[in-house]
């Protein structure tokens, strides 16, 4: 039994399953249920966790973690630097300004949500990636940053 064939079997019989299951059913069902294969496959079950492929609950039950949602909508830089992302139907979302991803006022953006928005609070995102550039050209003087504030903000100027 190899890492990779305990993935590979896992993963298939996670997707095919109707319900979540334990390490101990799982184990069971895919024949890894003997002394030194059980801890073998526990092993790997861990290591897959550390990896963030899975999620094990306090119950031993496995399952794949959430996938991220992301959407895509307008940048809107505010004058203290967050901002937010318009989407089609006119929500917003608050992007703060360490996550705007190097985005500019109405970039076109794909965000991926980080918080849930409440009844008086818009949900909070990143920006992940830029899809297309509201401006093309910008003028202006470029001024290199020393090495100093060049690694505490990681740009170079």
């Amino acid at each position: 039994m190899t890492f990779k064939e305990v993935k590979k079997s896992l993963i298939h019989a996670m997707k095919k399953s109707d319900h979540p299951k334990t390490i101990a059913q799982y184990s069971q069902k895919l024949g890894y249920d003997e002394g030194k294969d059980y801890g073998q496959f526990v092993q790997y079950i861990a290591e897959l966790q550390r990896k963030g492929v899975l999620l094990i609950d306090d119950e031993g039950v496995i399952s794949f973690p959430p996938k991220k949602q992301t959407l895509e909508g307008t940048f809107l830089l505010q004058k203290k630097g967050y901002g937010f992302v318009q989407l089609e139907d006119k929500s917003k979302v608050y992007i703060a300004a360490a996550l705007t991803g190097g985005a500019m006022n109405e970039d076109k953006v794909t965000v991926e949500l980080i918080k849930k928005g409440t009844d008086d609070k818009n949900p909070e995102g990143k920006v992940v990636s830029i899809q297309e550039r509201a401006m093309m050209r910008l003028v202006g003087e470029f001024q290199a940053f020393n090495e100093t504030l060049q690694k505490k903000s990681g740009d170079i100027g």
